[in-house]
Parts: structure tokens; sequence; C-alpha cells
């Protein structure tokens, strides 16, 4: 009976000491998110003020500047054939992974008369020939810049299809998606056909005026265990950031 005794009184004493704790934890983590989210929201501003300082000769303000100064970034390419009920097809294929960052050179895009740090952004460009009615697929996936907490910094990309004067051909992507394929990432899905043999660009850069905004939101599932098959699911927030890393993949595809 004593016996019995001491181990109910043992229990009700680890409880009272470990309940405390857990809160204290809690209390702990939750503090350490909020000033985490705060650091993140100050070095957002920092980076676009950053940006702003930029003077304006440095800054090009057309796409058409851009293919006369800016040299490509190298792409690294294969090509396969693949045959289906449609016929045979000749698939090229290009890929490049890179990081934005502020030693980038800077473009001023969207609606130029509201000329401000938003409408700044620094980019990399890529070039490759393509013949008259290929189909063209471009995909640009963009990674978390920042992991703890339940806000995902991604820098939200602009990407242009150019043609050789610099004229935007294709700037709406087909499809939006995160974690497609590639965990904490974010996917931009681009298609359509070539309508003249030549060279063309892609643009690939950070999209300001979402920085520092949650501009979408996605769930994350996290399972307690190998047999947890639900988890639990948490809302995560998207929030723009100035800079990043990304892949960027093109594909053109010929029937033969």
């Amino acid at each position: 009976m004593c016996k019995k005794r001491t181990i109910c009184l043992t229990t009700v004493i680890n409880t009272l000491l470990f309940v405390p704790i857990i809160f204290l934890f809690t209390g702990c983590f939750a503090i350490g998110l909020a000033v985490n989210e705060n650091a993140r929201i100050t070095k957002v501003d920092k980076l676009l003020s950053q940006i702003n300082e930029i003077p304006d000769k440095d800054i090009l303000f057309s796409t058409n500047d851009i293919i006369k100064k800016i040299s490509p970034k190298p792409i690294q390419s294969s090509q396969k054939s693949t045959t289906n009920n449609s016929g045979t097809f000749l698939i090229i294929e290009g890929f490049a992974r890179s990081k934005i960052d502020l030693s980038d050179p800077v473009l001023v895009y969207g609606d130029s008369t509201k000329y401000s740090t938003k409408y700044r952004s620094n980019f990399e460009l890529y070039q490759f020939q393509a013949e008259e009615n290929q189909e063209y697929t471009i995909i640009v996936y963009t990674f978390q810049n920042q992991k703890p907490g339940f806000a995902k910094y991604f820098m939200y990309p602009i990407v242009y299809l150019l043609d050789a004067n610099g004229n935007i051909l294709d700037s709406n992507p087909i499809s939006i998606l995160f974690n497609d394929g590639i965990i904490n990432s974010y996917c931009l899905n681009y298609k359509g056909f070539i309508k003249k043999s030549g060279n063309y660009f892609v643009l690939i850069g950070g999209d300001n005026r979402v920085s520092g905004q949650v501009f979408s939101h996605y769930s994350l599932v996290i399972r307690g265990g190998r047999y947890d098959y639900s988890g639990t699911s948490f809302d995560v927030k998207a929030v723009g950031y100035p800079i990043g890393t990304y892949n960027f993949t093109i594909s053109l595809k010929k029937k033969l």
C-alpha cells in the first residue's frame, strides 16, 4: 500500500514539474519565432533600401537595353528524341541553377511611372536559339531563404521571354505550384510556340512588389512517426524576398 502511494505521489510530482517545463518551452519557442520573424522583415527592408541606393546611371530602364548591355549566363544543354502516337520529336533541354543577389544588374520593370524600390529588381539573363513552330516550356523553381517558423520566404520571380530586340513575348505562367516535386520550392511554368527562328532570351529576377508581403499560403503536414499517416496540417505563409536561389529549365520540342 505504501509502495503504491509512493509511486502515485512520485507521478504527481513529476507531472507538476513537467507541465511548467512544457509551457516554458512552448513560450520560448513562440517568442523565438516572433523575434526571428521581425528580424527577417527588417532584413527585407534593408535589402530593398540597398537596391534603392543604386544610382540611376547603373540601372537599366528597358528590356531593350538589357539585350545590348548584359552578357547572358551559360546554360547546360542536352538533346534527345522521343516517339509517341503523334510522331517522333527532338527535344532540346537547357538547365541552370543560380542565385539572384545584390551584385546582379538592376532593371526597372512594371509600371515605371510609379518609380520606386518596389519596381526595381536584380536579375540574370539567359540566351538560346529556337526555330519557328518549336514548342517551348520554361520552368523556374525558387527556394525558401529561411527555414524556421510558419512564414517561408521565397524570391517571387519575374520571368520574361524576350526576342532579339528585347520585346517581351511571354510573362504569364500557365501554372504556379508549391513543392511540385522539390520540397520547399515555388514553381512557375510557362509554355508556348516560337513564331520566328532566331535568338531568344529569358530574364529571371525578383519581383519586389511583393517583397516582405504574403503572396500566397500553402499547407505543411508534420507527421509524428512512421505510422502517423494523416499528420498535423499547418497553414504556411509564403512571403516575398528580394533575392534567392533558383533552378531554370527550358525545353524546346520539334517534330521530326
